[in-house]
């Protein structure tokens, strides 16, 4: 007779074996970043009574080879929100880049403990595949806590080359050529694989004016390239229906792909809620993964800016999205940078670095620019008449 563990066990394998998907997830091989998986460390942190705040030391057993995060709450326990201490406004977060292995999170106390102590919570990882949390106990009576151990040193990246000593292979000013179908030196209207990312589930198509009369999804303004999403039907050669917003897109399969090296795209934008965009390369195959995914902002309706990857390791599919705490403003002029190496791919605003992560990446790619309705995010809650959403670019540049 099996035990329930044991019949548990069978179960799954015998669910595994009908679905096609292995019982035990394949094991990434050991060079890869998501093969060194730290285990999260909150230790117990004594405050005195004339602390205001409590700092707790939240530490990775080992450095990881790849950027870390958890979202971190404080929880009742004995001492409580908010007589003993402040519950912040928004979710705490801890960021571990690459070779670090020591954060400090403070939470502001409003009274002295005493014998009493709450928790930190750090149980939801936003990294994928996920990591497991940790927790820890805050307890009053403790000495004073006023002289602090020196924050240890972070690791020293690699040095960025961008453009030094580099040449200049691809420059576009958004003047090329435009088209529905595939045609050499061309951008595209549309993903090479159809006009709706389903997956995504948007809803809108991406359309061109010789396919959809009436609309246009790229005009010139002012001698610059607009990328623009509008309320308008619009019908999908793809899936045969009718959406009441159009999508905008140029997908550059046809016109350029590279591997290694500095971009540096400069757009600003007017993001419209409901919608989101994006620069993100694709490989140059046409399949699907690898991608990179330079900027995106705009998803969940978040103003911050996200930066990954997405590729195939031992056979299972990791995604690797890093939420940049900055907030790119509409309306302006920026400068996106992305410095892409055998060994990191690296996101710059503005000239500053936001973002660093170990490359996966390793076949050449090509540019995608999209204006997306919906999908990642809610759908759009007020689009009146005269409603749009716009990417608008400067210029796109590669050095190697």
């Amino acid at each position: 007779m099996q035990t329930f563990p044991e019949a548990m066990k069978a179960a799954i394998t015998a669910l595994a074996a009908w679905s096609g998907y292995p019982a035990v997830p394949p094991t990434p091989p050991a060079d890869s970043p998501v093969a060194v998986v730290p285990r999260l460390v909150i230790p117990d942190t004594l405050v005195a009574g004339t602390d205001r705040v409590a700092r707790v030391t939240v530490t990775l057993s080992q450095p990881a080879r790849r950027p870390l995060a958890w979202e971190c709450l404080p929880a009742n326990g004995s001492a409580y929100a908010p007589a003993y201490f402040a519950v912040p406004k928004q979710k705490m977060r801890v960021d571990f880049m690459p070779g670090e292995t020591r954060k400090v999170v403070e939470i502001p106390l409003l009274r002295d403990l005493g014998d009493k102590d709450f928790t930190l919570q750090c149980m939801w990882t936003l990294n994928h595949p996920p990591v497991a949390g940790g927790q820890g106990v805050i307890r009053g009576g403790g000495a004073s806590v006023a002289v602090r151990s020196a924050a240890p040193r972070q690791p020293a990246y690699p040095p960025v080359a961008r453009t030094q000593g580099c040449k200049l292979v691809f420059s576009s000013t958004f003047s090329e050529p435009i088209t529905a179908n595939a045609v050499k030196g061309a951008w595209r209207s549309r993903p090479h694989w159809g006009d709706l990312q389903a997956g995504n589930k948007e809803i809108a198509p991406y359309v061109d004016p010789a396919t959809q009369p009436g609309v246009d999804p790229h005009p010139v303004v002012a001698g610059k390239r607009v990328l623009r999403a509008q309320k308008v039907r619009a019908r999908s050669l793809m899936t045969g229906q009718t959406y009441d917003y159009a999508a905008s897109m140029l997908d550059g399969i046809n016109l350029y792909s590279y591997r290694y090296g500095y971009a540096e795209l400069r757009a600003k934008w007017g993001r419209a809620q409901g919608t989101s965009t994006a620069w993100w390369l694709l490989p140059a195959t046409g399949g699907w993964p690898p991608e990179i995914d330079v900027f995106e902002t705009g998803l969940g309706d978040r103003p911050d800016f996200s930066s990954g990857q997405v590729q195939k390791i031992g056979g299972q599919r990791v995604a690797e999205t890093y939420r940049v705490p900055v907030a790119v403003e509409d309306g302006r002029w920026h400068v996106i940078g992305f410095d892409w190496t055998p060994q990191w791919q690296v996101t710059f605003i503005d000239g500053v670095e936001v973002s660093r992560r170990p490359n996966l990446v390793n076949e050449p790619m090509f540019f995608v620019l999209n204006v997306a309705v919906g999908g990642l995010g809610p759908p759009p809650a007020n689009a009146g008449p005269g409603w749009k959403s716009e990417l608008t670019l400067d210029y796109l540049k590669v050095w190697q």
